[in-house]
């Protein structure tokens, strides 16, 4: 009895040592890093697969940008966004320059998040796990194979990453963290326009919690901070769309093939001041519609009044705004033919499954039912991954729902934003909770070993 009194009493001590001892957490740091280091090497050795870089049809739309001065209007306010169009003109037009920077961003974005994700996992246990996933994420053929393509997509999810990386170290030292914060949303927001409006449904979020600071008497100006900073990143970037007339291209779009073979749509829109015209029918060439000359008061109309026209459509139609978009198109994305030929996946089969396309309804089930189970657990609205992971998990399908009626092109390739926030949701709920789980665990294992300890020893 002695003997098996002492050995549980050791056992249980060991396990309360460990938990937060220099042993565990040397190990534990150690895991990490290697993690970093294996994906580093696998992403990089998987680039020489394919023969080279992957020019598209909207590329030149980049490189028409990207000829104008650095300081001038038509670069930073111009037909595309202008922060892959700055990277473009930076590595002079080489395609395959363009895409050693990609692929290097990539790098060091991921394995940035992957540190500041295990740097907010309490459990040292985890902590591994928690780089694993988040580069798993990053080294899927999803993620990783933009980095071959001369588009906006690879620095989109680069900068979608060091922005978390930055608001997940906001959360622990947000005077430091404040900053860094909105320069990086900035960054993305330049990236591609719908990731600004994404910003600016942040940034209401950490304003209602500034709010509740300030009700509960706590400190509140770091998320006023970062609510004033989200919401003047969105009217910097949708002013440089307006003065760059950047929606103009993708309405057409909407008009051309969702409009115009809709009789009532239409009717709505003519209602508008749409002019009717005989030549502004569905199912022409695309580039008609910018060059025909007899629909010129078309092209007038939509540049002076199409915009609000279109707002004023979707205010009008919450049926059509809510329930037009098809989920499983939006979120189940099909980029297969944009994989470039002879690539190699970077991971093994089963990971490789975990982040495939097919699994977006088993994703969006799981995002939900954590974070109701987030939600009911007074735990976890102290857990930072959890709050983090609840705000993307909620503004998924508003993001899904703006890209998809900001175009009617290629709208597979767009809603990958929406994927991605949808994937990362869940793996900061997952090691939220799993976070909460294990240092319950703890606690009862701590609360045995005090037990024992406090009883006294008998003999046989």
């Amino acid at each position: 009895m002695k003997g098996q009194g002492l050995d549980c009493r050791a056992t249980l001590g060991n396990h309360t040592r460990q938990w937060g001892g220099p042993t565990v957490g040397s190990l534990s740091l150690t895991a990490v890093v290697l993690v970093v280091i294996v994906f580093c090497w696998r992403v990089v050795s998987v680039q020489h697969t394919v023969p080279a870089a992957r020019v598209f049809h909207d590329t030149r739309f980049y490189f028409d940008v990207a000829r104008n001065d650095l300081w001038s209007l038509g670069l930073w306010a111009g037909g595309r966004s202008p922060l892959p169009a700055l990277l473009f003109k930076l590595c002079n037009f080489e395609a395959e320059r363009i895409r050693a920077w990609l692929l290097a961003i990539s790098v060091v974005s991921w394995s940035t998040f992957a540190v500041a994700l295990s740097r907010l996992t309490k459990s040292p246990y985890l902590k591994p796990v928690a780089a694993a996933l988040a580069l798993s994420l990053g080294a899927s053929r999803t993620v990783a194979q933009w980095n071959h393509a001369i588009l906006s997509e690879s620095l989109s999810f680069s900068l979608a990453a060091v922005c978390l990386a930055s608001a997940l170290m906001f959360m622990v030292r947000p005077k430091v963290w404040l900053l860094p914060t909105i320069l990086s949303a900035l960054a993305l927001a330049l990236c591609r326009d719908s990731n600004a409006y994404l910003v600016l449904m942040l940034g209401a979020l950490a304003a209602i919690l500034a709010s509740f600071r300030a009700a509960q008497r706590r400190s509140w100006w770091p998320a006023a901070g970062l609510a004033l900073g989200f919401t003047s990143t969105f009217l910097v970037v949708n002013a440089s769309a307006d003065a760059g007339m950047r929606w103009e291209y993708p309405l057409t779009n909407v008009i051309v093939s969702r409009v115009l073979p809709d009789p009532v749509k239409l009717a709505a829109f003519r209602a508008e001041g749409m002019p009717n015209l005989a030549r502004l029918r569905p199912r022409r060439p695309r580039r008609a519609y910018g060059t025909d000359r007899s629909l010129a008061p078309f092209r007038s109309w939509l540049s002076e009044h199409g915009k609000q026209a279109y707002e004023r459509f979707l205010i009008s139609s919450p049926g059509y705004l809510l329930a037009e978009p098809n989920v499983a198109d939006l979120l189940g994305s099909d980029v297969e033919r944009y994989v470039p030929r002879g690539m190699q996946d970077n991971m093994p089969p089963l990971l490789e499954r975990l982040w495939s396309r097919d699994a977006w309804l088993v994703h969006l089930i799981i995002v939900v039912s954590l974070s109701v189970a987030c939600v009911a657990m007074p735990a976890a609205r102290r857990n930072y991954l959890a709050m983090i992971g609840i705000c993307l998990a909620v503004l998924v399908l508003p993001h899904g729902l703006l890209i998809w009626h900001g175009d009617a092109m290629e709208t597979a390739r767009h809603g990958l934003q929406a994927v991605f926030q949808l994937r990362v949701a869940l793996i900061l709920l997952l090691l939220a909770l799993a976070d909460i789980l294990l240092a319950r665990r703890f606690r009862f294992w701590k609360w045995q070993a005090e037990r024992l300890k406090a009883q006294p020893s008998h003999g046989s």
